[in-house]
């Protein structure tokens, strides 16, 4: 909120950190200064916005804690603590650096403090007074060539008072001098600037000087004619005054002054300055008022308008001391939001980082920018180790364009779960399950990875694979027995014809025809002996998983072979409904017997304890997704009780079963099987009302197990 306050500010604004560091840089004071945010935020060049060379801010000296020496050393005695915050400062200086001719700049600075009162920072805000400056400077100006004026005015007539005095003394040496050269001095008289004028001591004009016209409207004559003219013209406000003036000084022996206002003919209101002085003669009598006004009407007006800039000025410190006060409080608030930002952080970060999990980020390239410290542990690495490796690098498994396939489809998804090996800096592989999460923070994009180390649980799969293999052969050990039993009855019959053979006493060249039959039988059967040990032998042991390009009906058929027996027995009749034109697809053929056999076995053992017919169906076929990818699809279908509805969701899992001599493994292992293999599975209903189980692998389709 703070920032949006301070750019939506008209003032220019700028605030830094305790290490002289900007941190706001608003648009009023880019367009002051004419440089970006982007070029000061986050550096400690507030000075080349003001200066030529380098040198502190008022800022940066509040920040600095500087006494007032310091700040008046830097922007002169015109510099003042604020009243209203502590710490803060405030000046008027000229800055010549700033436009063609320079600016004067109102300059506020204030501390930005904790809860602790600790200075975190400082906030300048810069006024551009250069036009009121420049105001100010011409009325005062004009005030001084004014009071210039008045002065010299004054002196005029303090000279102009003496001569009258000298004048008035000698005036009886001088009658005749004076009589020739009136005419002359009423010349000089009538042409001065100023309004001039004399006054009896009865109040009547004696002499006024044609200026007067210029100045009121009135002429010579109306004055004369008109004693009371001049207080009739005068503002009613000013006049009682102006008469009390008049009355007072008509004794006085200096020289009195007053300002005040006249209507003029036209409707005008003039302001008048009135200098005057009693006049007498060389005996000391009393002969008048002298009095001179000049017209200081635009004087005044300056005044006035200098006086409401002031207070102008006043009433917009004020306010602009409250907004500073306000954004001081705005400021403190958002000090206090990051200090709890940063605590909550520093939680967050403690907790990732003491996770039991590995968890890491990448970049879209696959670069890793971030680990917690379980990772660095578990991988062996130090953290600007794993910060300088790729996502391939720990999981060779995983190339590039895997990697940016991946990427689309979590960004697509939003999450991913998959199974795989992270390798230490020593070479060990560790086997992991990943839970990949794609997010977007600041603008950028990252993909959040939770490695969990699952070597535990492999180790319990295996050994339950194993157990699992072992009840296998267990339920078929019948089948296996029966394969066997008839080629050993074969080889025993055979054997005894051979010995019948040999004893015979008629024993010439014409049965070794029929010694050569049997042993061609009792080899084949003893090869047929081999292949069902052979094969009993390759399922029992737990070995690596072997993919390779196969068809699937083969697998089919091996684990319906060693099923028959049971099925036979059992009274279950078998329909085989296999497409012969599958594709090819990348498989491990004992697991995939194994998972056959599994289903096969559930679907026996439901149908031995169902009092009804007993079907099963097992088939092959190809279907397509709509995102064009084909799959191989195995199914087997039983006429048994089926699924409960709120059993679909568990049965695959772990120990779940509904039998009370089931182990609850083996569709689990199917499920890992089939996963293992990027194939999918689901339950649903048979066309008999039993279960309906359907295994999913993408046609040719190279995996790494």
């Amino acid at each position: 909120m703070i920032t949006q306050i301070l750019q939506g500010s008209l003032i220019p604004t700028f605030v830094i950190d305790n290490n002289h560091i900007i941190t706001h840089w608003n648009n009023a004071c880019e367009r002051l200064t004419g440089i970006t945010a982007g070029e000061m935020i986050g550096t400690e060049k507030q000075w080349c916005a003001f200066y030529s060379e380098e040198k502190p801010v008022m800022a940066d000296l509040v920040v600095d804690k500087a006494s007032k020496e310091v700040f008046t050393s830097h922007f002169g005695a015109g510099v003042k603590m604020s009243i209203n915050i502590d710490g803060a400062y405030e000046a008027e200086s000229f800055f010549p650096g700033q436009g063609e001719n320079g600016k004067w700049l109102f300059i506020t600075a204030a501390p930005l403090k904790d809860d602790q009162g600790e200075i975190t920072g400082a906030f300048e805000m810069i006024q551009d007074i250069t036009a009121h400056k420049q105001t100010a400077e011409a009325l005062l100006e004009a005030q001084k060539k004014l009071e210039r004026r008045v002065k010299k005015r004054t002196a005029e007539l303090t000279s102009i008072n003496t001569n009258l005095k000298n004048e008035i003394a000698c005036r009886k040496r001088v009658d005749d001098d004076l009589a020739q050269s009136e005419n002359k001095f009423r010349t000089v008289a009538d042409f001065t600037y100023d309004w001039e004028y004399w006054i009896d001591p009865e109040g009547d004009f004696v002499y006024i000087s044609p200026s007067c016209k210029r100045i009121t409207g009135y002429s010579t004559h109306e004055f004369i004619n008109n004693s009371d003219l001049l207080a009739s013209m005068t503002h009613p406000d000013d006049r009682a005054k102006l008469l009390q003036h008049l009355e007072t000084e008509m004794m006085t022996t200096g020289v009195s002054h007053m300002d005040f206002r006249i209507t003029t003919k036209k409707g005008e209101q003039r302001w008048i300055s009135h200098f005057c002085l009693p006049v007498f003669d060389a005996n000391g009598s009393h002969l008048g008022l002298r009095a001179s006004n000049r017209d200081i009407t635009k004087r005044k007006q300056l005044e006035a308008a200098l006086r409401k800039e002031k207070k102008n000025l006043e009433i917009r410190v004020r306010e602009r001391t409250k907004q500073l006060s306000k954004a001081y409080d705005s400021l403190q608030e958002e000090v206090d939001a990051r200090k709890s930002a940063y605590e909550a952080l520093q939680f967050t970060r403690f907790s990732i980082d003491h996770a039991n999990d590995i968890i890491y980020w990448v970049d879209p390239d696959g670069k890793i920018i971030d680990v917690n410290e379980t990772a660095c542990i578990k991988l062996g690495c130090s953290r600007d180790e794993l910060l300088s490796m790729t996502v391939m690098d720990i999981d060779p498994s995983l190339t590039l364009d895997k990697f940016y396939e991946d990427w689309e489809k979590i960004k697509h998804n939003g999450t991913k779960r998959i199974e795989t090996s992270h390798y230490c800096k020593s070479g060990e592989a560790i086997p992991v399950e990943i839970h990949i999460s794609h997010i977007k923070f600041s603008g950028k994009e990252y993909n959040c990875f939770f490695a969990r180390d699952i070597t535990e649980r492999k180790d319990l799969e295996r050994l339950v694979a194993i157990q699992d293999k072992m009840g296998s052969l267990g339920r078929v050990a019948a089948g296996i027995g029966h394969e066997i039993r008839n080629p050993l009855s074969t080889i025993n019959v055979y054997l005894s014809t051979l010995k019948r053979l040999l004893e015979s006493e008629n024993f010439d060249t014409a049965n070794l025809t029929s010694i050569k039959d049997v042993t061609a039988e009792m080899d084949a059967a003893s090869h047929k002996i081999e292949t069902v040990i052979k094969r009993v032998m390759d399922f029992s042991k737990p070995g690596q998983q072997q993919m390779q390009l196969m068809n699937v009906n083969q697998c089919v058929r091996n684990a319906v072979d060693l099923s028959m027996v049971t099925l036979r027995k059992s009274g279950i009749a078998l329909e085989m409904k296999l497409n012969e034109t599958l594709p090819q697809c990348y498989m491990d053929n004992q697991l995939i017997e194994q998972v056959m056999l599994n289903l096969l076995t559930n679907a026996m053992e439901e149908l031995t304890e169902s009092a009804g017919e007993r079907q099963l169906e097992v088939g092959t076929a190809e279907r397509g997704h709509d995102d064009g990818e084909r799959f191989i699809v195995i199914s087997v279908a039983d006429s048994g009780a089926g699924v409960p509805t709120e059993l679909i969701d568990k049965i695959f899992d772990p120990f779940f079963t509904t039998k009370h001599y089931g182990s609850g493994i083996g569709l689990s292992i199917c499920h890992r099987i089939i996963n293992d293999h990027h194939g999918s599975i689901t339950v649903s209903t048979s066309k008999w009302g039993g279960a309906l189980f359907e295994a999913a692998f993408p046609v040719k389709k190279g995996v790494t197990i």
